[in-house]
């Protein structure tokens, strides 16, 4: 019976170890996939272009693992800015996640620090 256990244990110490090294390798695959491309602007380049086409939008921050696209609203009748928005694309773990933040308000155009 002891030696049951001790098998078993082994047995889960291999599967975790396996993991890890999975986990590492798909990680290194998915940073040289990105520096290959040129960077998370070239890997998200549709997103990014068509966050960009949008009136005011801006690129804020760009590094090779993120970035970081804001802009404002506008009132569709007076045509003046309500609010801002801020797209964040970046590489987290073994995925790209994206992060979109919206404040909208009436306010006046002063009000807004962007």
């Amino acid at each position: 019976m002891k030696c049951f256990f001790i098998i078993i244990g082994v047995l889960v110490i291999l599967f975790v170890v396996k993991m890890v090294f999975s986990f590492i390798h798909e990680t290194r695959q998915l940073n040289q996939s990105i520096r290959e491309e040129g960077g998370m602007r070239c890997v998200c380049s549709t997103l990014v272009d068509g966050l960009l086409a949008y009136r005011g939008a801006r690129v804020v921050k760009e590094d090779s693992n993120s970035i970081s696209i804001d802009g404002q609203f506008y009132d569709p009748y007076s045509n003046t800015p309500c609010g801002f928005w801020r797209v964040g694309i970046f590489r987290s773990w073994d995925w790209i996640s994206i992060k979109y933040t919206a404040h909208a308000g009436l306010m006046d155009s002063k009000d807004l620090a962007i």
